[in-house]
């Protein structure tokens, strides 16, 4: 038997247990059937409307997205099952009183099945979310703030796992801040997953094009990707970001490098790409940087180059790269 095959008998038993009001039987057959089969977006649906019956609208309402988002990346002709997924994730989050994320699943269901119904409902239910959304905002604020504080916590302990699981809390209670996306980021990049981080880092960049940490992690993220000239591009932001910052240098996840100490660290990207390029070979560069700190190792991160190394500036590829850099304040010379 295939392991689709065992998904499915796992669902039916699932099923069963529902209609007899055993939710619990019926949560570990559809976990089981997802565990199974990940790409079949109807075991997070069924996981959905099985925290509904038991009054969990918010975890009904993320298995429902989720569903979703699993149904528009391997199954994503069947339109009519991707809406009722948004439409049930939608409807938990009205029974959770909060009318603004339901509007927005409602809408999403909208793209994949019309619904005259959920059309005319629209405007009711915005103006409802008006009356109450901002009380109810107000209270998940504060708790999303408590969850990402406790992902910052376990994140110091090197709980990746957990501390992913916080960000994510934070995250549903209030999307719209760019903090907790930064955070997680970082966490992702912990664990080496920088695609993963590039995306949070872009959206806590969309909700705050002045969210220096957003800037900073997407460097580090594009530089381990091997991307320089886009890395290089992102520190310079950042610089410019902290440069104009007002306060303390220090942010709450630790003390903020200084230019001197990110100019030290994006040194080697040049020297990466000297190498690369076959203008210098990597002995050569560890001589010279051995040579530099003996004899005047306070200058050691000021420069990235001495001056026979400025005859790289010849090639006119080199020399592009490198103008930008110094226009960029990214990289000093004497």
């Amino acid at each position: 038997m295939s392991h689709k095959e065992e998904a499915l008998k796992e669902k039916e038993l699932g099923n069963a247990a529902y209609k007899k009001k055993d939710f619990e039987e019926a949560l570990a057959r559809y976990r089981k059937a997802y565990k199974l089969d990940p790409t079949d977006m109807r075991f997070l649906l069924n996981q959905a409307a099985a925290m509904f019956e038991k009054g969990d609208y918010q975890t009904a309402a993320k298995f429902a997205r989720d569903a979703a988002k699993v149904g528009e990346e391997n199954d994503p002709d069947n339109k009519k099952l991707i809406a009722k997924a948004y439409v049930r994730s939608a409807r938990s989050y009205e029974n959770f009183k909060h009318f603004s994320f339901a509007r927005r699943y409602y809408q999403e269901s909208l793209k994949y099945e019309y619904s005259k119904e959920i059309e005319d409902m629209l405007p009711k239910l915005e103006e409802t979310a008006k009356k109450v959304d901002v009380e109810l905002d107000r209270r998940h604020i504060g708790m999303a703030d408590l969850e990402r504080e406790y992902g910052n916590f376990r994140y110091k302990q090197r709980k990746y796992d957990k501390a992913l699981e916080s960000y994510e809390a934070s995250i549903r209670r209030n999307a719209d801040k760019p903090h907790a996306f930064s955070d997680r980021a970082e966490c992702y990049q912990a664990i080496g997953e920088h695609d993963l981080a590039l995306k949070d880092c872009d959206t806590s960049i969309h909700l705050d094009s002045t969210h220096m940490k957003g800037h900073l992690g997407k460097a580090i993220s594009l530089r381990a990707k091997g991307d320089y000239e886009n890395a290089l591009e992102s520190f310079r932001r950042a610089i410019q970001l902290d440069e104009n910052s007002v306060g303390p240098r220090t942010r709450p996840w630790g003390p903020l490098p200084t230019l001197r100490e990110i100019l030290s660290t994006e040194a080697g990207l040049i020297r990466d790409f000297l190498v690369e390029t076959g203008q210098v070979t990597r002995d050569d560069m560890l001589k010279k940087k051995k040579k530099k700190k003996k004899h005047r190792p306070e200058d050691a991160t000021e420069s990235v180059f001495s001056e026979d190394e400025s005859e790289h500036m010849k090639d006119p590829e080199v020399a592009h790269k490198i103008q930008r850099l110094v226009q960029s304040g990214i990289l000093l010379f004497r």
